[in-house]
């Protein structure tokens, strides 16, 4: 669901979801969504970075 990979949602269980203090500032037209894209790039780019650093810790144990 793209809200929650914004992070404008986010599942509590059971298919329901709520809406996250971003979420509600969008939908006050006080967020600009063209952020969310810059803020959810650098983000996953920072997850895949830290990925990379575990496996090679992990790796280099064997």
């Amino acid at each position: 669901m793209k809200l929650e990979e914004y992070g404008l949602t986010q599942i509590i269980g059971n298919g329901v979801y709520t809406i996250t203090q971003d979420g509600e500032r969008y939908l006050q037209d006080d967020l600009d969504a063209r952020t969310l894209e810059k803020k959810w790039a650098s983000m996953h780019e920072d997850l895949s970075t830290l990925e990379s650093f575990i496996f090679r810790i992990s790796d280099s144990s064997r």
